[in-house]
């Protein structure tokens, strides 16, 4: 099930390898949106949003694509929803053309992985708290930054695509911590700090990170 009218489902073809998109229209389609609805869905509009007609069972449906006939093509099924409400979605079991088959093959968008965690420890009498936003960058494969907070804060977030079930372990060192006077002179050096090792875990909806 799609949100009505705040979210869409579009069939789509393009006839420039994917730079533009034109969305098809059928009985099923609709430009009817709510006015609030996020601006990005509403240009690719007509789509189809609710609920299937032939829930639960699979609804057939046929797009008219005369208007490119003789061209080469691609087609795409995209979903759009906003920050809001999400349901569950679509789910599309086959699409053929003329009666040929098509590979539905997902199109992941890029999505570099990140994790923030705060590393918490005693020093001088006093409790050290240390962001740490690690990331992974697609091409190289490496990415740190560091801060300070401000208090007692312990988050651990994962931010990544979800696709297969599974888990992934993974572990990283942070750069040895120096500590400075206000002159900038060096007065500590506390080594290298060791971060525990966390395992991200995923039931193909949720993501969460643990430690291990």
């Amino acid at each position: 099930s799609i949100e009505d009218y705040w979210d869409f489902g579009f069939v789509q073809v393009s006839t420039d390898g994917g730079e533009t998109w034109v969305s098809l229209e059928n009985e099923y389609t609709t430009y009817e949106h709510d006015p609030n609805a996020h601006p990005d869905i509403v240009a690719n509009l007509p789509g189809l949003t609710g609920t299937s007609p032939d829930w639960p069972d699979w609804t057939t449906m046929t797009f008219d694509l005369s208007d490119y006939a003789g061209m080469n093509v691609l087609i795409g099924f995209r979903y759009m929803t906003d920050w809001a409400t999400l349901y569950e979605g679509w789910y599309i079991k086959s699409a053929s053309v003329s009666g040929t088959p098509l590979e539905l093959t997902p199109a992941y968008p890029e999505a570099d992985f990140k994790v923030t965690v705060i590393y918490v420890f005693e020093c001088c009498g006093r409790t050290i708290y240390i962001p740490a936003d690690m990331w992974l960058c697609d091409k190289t494969e490496v990415g740190f930054a560091f801060g300070y907070a401000k208090g007692p804060v312990y988050i651990i977030l994962a931010i990544s695509p979800i696709m297969e079930k599974g888990f992934v372990d993974y572990a990283f060192k942070v750069a040895p911590l120096r500590l400075r006077i206000c002159r900038g002179r060096l007065l500590e050096s506390m080594g290298s700090l060791t971060m525990p090792k966390f395992r991200t875990k995923t039931d193909g909806i949720d993501m969460w990170a643990e430690s291990y």
